[in-house]
Formats: C-alpha cells, structure tokens, sequence
C-alpha cells in the first residue's frame, strides 16, 4: 500500500502465500503492514495509516521463475476488529 501518490515514499508490505488450484480467503491485518523503501525495511517510518492509502498493489516475490496466475474476486478494507 502507497499513503502517498510520490513513488519515492514509502510502500507499506505484507507478505501472504497462495495454495495452486484453492479459493483462499486473507486477513492482513493494518498493523501487518511494514514500511519499506527499494526492498529495505524503514525503521523510522510510521506505521500505515489506514486513512491515509492511496494505492493497493500485488507483486510476486519469492524468486521463482515460470507462469504464475492470481485471481482476486474482491478486496475490502476494514478497520473494525474481527471476533
């Protein structure tokens, strides 16, 4: 996630697997989410600030090589707190 439209701010992260061939539903919590900057964590950056996204993006990150399919049916944001 992007809290500002500047692509040298900080990207808030949070990394989750997939199975091949499942349906699968994700939490990622907002307090989940670790600034980085270029691949490298910031420790003086503030925590995500809900209120403040512009931008939600999806990006591959482990590395392997070949095809690779992710189908979303929908995303919703929540900062109500689960049961």
């Amino acid at each position: 996630m992007r809290t500002e439209s500047d692509f040298n701010g900080p990207i808030y992260q949070c990394a989750f697997t997939t199975k091949n061939g499942a349906w699968e539903e994700h939490r990622l919590a907002f307090k989940d989410f670790v600034p980085t900057f270029r691949g490298r964590v910031l420790m003086d950056a503030p925590a995500l600030d809900p209120a403040r996204v512009v931008s939600v993006g999806l990006l591959i990150a482990d590395k392997q090589a070949g095809p690779f399919r992710l189908e979303l049916a929908w995303i919703k944001a929540s900062s109500a707190a689960r049961p």
